[in-house]
């Protein structure tokens, strides 16, 4: 149910941030975003363009891990207001929650999300998106489930017990013809981590791309994007540059289809201790000396996607790729392989979903040892009344590192979630995870 808040204002955001008027969706540039499970209706809550929701709900939890388990429970609540202006919409989400599983330190606690997103068209054209987004996540919210929001920068940490971030952007885009058109956008990132995890993060962001299309239903476009991260306690800096070229198109049958392929280059800088033998700390009276290192690396950037509403009722997804992240307190930044495919279907008010994702990171800055995570999600949605609806739901994640184990800095490495919640939402509105 906690999911439930980011219900409609994040079909809104994506695509308020990757589509403008004239244009098809594009690929965002590096960083690319990390594993996600978006949120989204497959149909606009009773035919509304304008929509004003409020919810409140609680679940019961079970879960086994590795470490044994707890039981618990959370209570939820949320506010989403989606407005539709002339030329233009205005969103605004609010979703905040406490849980408790039996008092376990870390697993307690409170989320908090907070987003904001404006689209206005300012003349003939002329057209901006302004968006901007804050949270506080226990254990990143993506531990015991799959994550219900990823920013570009955001990634998956079950390092630190408690996840900060804030989210600024800005784009504007100028309709020089039917087909063609250009973009730029800015945007600010701030990322800050508890526990085990040193290194928050702050960084900038500016991309600027043309689209041109080729016919009604075919858009080919171009991007350059830079990104620059600082990290915290002498963590370094790191570079991105990133070029590449993405082709879209709408079939007939509904479905929508989106490639894009370039090359990234990161440049990473900053001081590193080194221990030495005994002998040598002896003989120098210390047990550390200091280095610096510049590294630069150079791979392929790709991403695919594609999505067909099968009907009004049933919608399927599927996307994969590699870009260059910004990290996650840990690790410094990495490149980044993810894949992830989605089913919806809903009938009346009742849904059912089912989920999964596949990532894969490897440090460019400070670390050559990989690491990944896995996942899967089912969920089903009832309503018991016009505005009180059952969900069930079932979450599986693993994460590992090859050849290691966390076991000694993070509570666990796979787990089974499962859990019953009863949520009620002043709109009769389905409740569905994909």
């Amino acid at each position: 149910m906690r999911y439930l808040a980011l219900l409609y204002l994040f079909s809104s955001v994506l695509a308020f941030g990757q589509q403008t008027t004239g244009t098809t969706p594009e690929v965002p540039p590096a960083p690319a975003n990390a594993p996600s499970t978006p949120v989204s209706l497959v149909q606009s809550p009773e035919g509304n363009p304008n929509l004003l929701n409020l919810s409140v709900g609680g679940a019961f939890v079970y879960d086994d891990n590795t470490l044994g388990g707890y039981k618990g429970g959370d209570v939820d609540w949320g506010a989403i207001i989606d407005h539709r202006l002339e030329g233009g919409s205005l969103s605004l989400n609010y979703r905040g929650d406490y849980r408790d599983y039996n008092g376990v330190q870390g697993y307690s606690g409170t989320d908090q999300f907070l987003a904001f997103a404006l689209q206005k068209a300012l003349n003939r054209r002329w057209s901006i998106t302004i968006s901007e987004s804050g949270g506080i996540y226990l254990y990143g919210a993506s531990y015991f489930s799959l994550q219900p929001l990823q920013t570009n920068a955001l990634q998956v940490n079950p390092y630190s017990f408690r996840t900060e971030f804030s989210s600024s952007a800005f784009s504007a885009t100028y309709q020089k013809s039917l087909r063609l058109s250009y973009t730029g956008s800015v945007s600010y990132f701030l990322s800050r981590y508890s526990g085990n995890s040193p290194f928050g993060m702050t960084g900038v962001s500016a991309s600027g791309s043309v689209a041109y299309r080729i016919t009604a239903r075919t858009t080919l476009s171009g991007t350059y994007s830079f990104s620059d991260f600082q990290y915290q306690n002498l963590g370094g800096t790191a570079q991105i540059h990133t070029g590449y070229a993405t082709l879209s198109h709408q079939f007939r049958n509904r479905w929508n289809i989106l490639g894009s392929a370039g090359v990234s280059r990161s440049e990473s800088s900053g001081t590193i201790n080194l221990a030495l033998s005994p002998i040598l700390a002896q003989l120098l009276g210390t047990s550390y000396v200091t280095g610096h290192y510049d590294t630069a690396t150079i791979f392929p950037y790709f991403q695919a996607s594609a999505s067909r509403q099968v009907s009004r009722h049933t919608s399927v997804s599927i996307s994969g790729g590699q870009s260059v992240s910004p990290g996650n307190g840990v690790y410094l930044a990495s490149k980044a392989l993810n894949a992830s495919g989605y089913f919806s279907y809903t009938w009346r008010l009742a849904s059912i979903g089912f989920g999964g994702t596949y990532n894969r990171y490897g440090s460019v800055s400070n670390s050559a040892q990989a690491y990944r995570t896995a996942g899967f999600s089912a969920s089903y949605g009832y309503p018991l009344t016009q505005h009180i609806g059952l969900n069930l739901r079932y979450d599986f994640i693993d994460y590992s590192t090859p050849g290691a184990t966390i076991n000694s800095v993070s509570p666990f490495d796979r787990d089974n979630r499962f859990t019953v919640g009863v949520a009620w939402n002043s709109k009769a509105v389905p409740i569905t995870l994909f």
